[in-house]
């Protein structure tokens, strides 16, 4: 009786740590994803505050499409910038735009960075 205890005991234990080892894996690979997006999505907003102004609405050039900056792109990731039209109402002349980064993975966004540039 005492053997058959010990056994069931043993299981339980062996199964949590089994199942404690699966959730951390599974984190990890979230961790690990979401610090690419965020590297991807810095690097692409750094890269577009370099570019020439783009009337919104309309498309800035990809981190992934310049070679000379030599950054490998990680497979089923991606990252664009669009510039978006932003209105003021406190009687600014100028033109603001709203530049949306978008990292996906896979085809899914993952994250979403956002900033506002003032064109010419």
């Amino acid at each position: 009786m005492e053997t058959i205890i010990a056994l069931a005991i043993f299981s339980s234990a062996g199964s949590a740590v089994l199942m404690g080892v699966g959730a951390a894996h599974t984190s990890s690979d979230r961790v690990h994803a979401s610090a690419i997006a965020e590297n991807l999505a810095r690097n692409q907003m750094e890269y577009v505050s370099g570019l020439s102004y783009v009337a919104a609405p309309g498309n800035y050039a990809s981190i992934a499409d310049d070679v000379g900056l030599n950054i490998a792109i990680p497979t089923g990731f991606a990252v664009t910038a669009a510039a978006q039209a932003y209105g003021v109402s406190d009687g600014f002349t100028g033109s603001i735009e709203k530049v949306v980064v978008t990292v996906t993975r896979d085809g899914q966004s993952i994250l979403t960075l956002e900033a506002l540039r003032t064109g010419p």
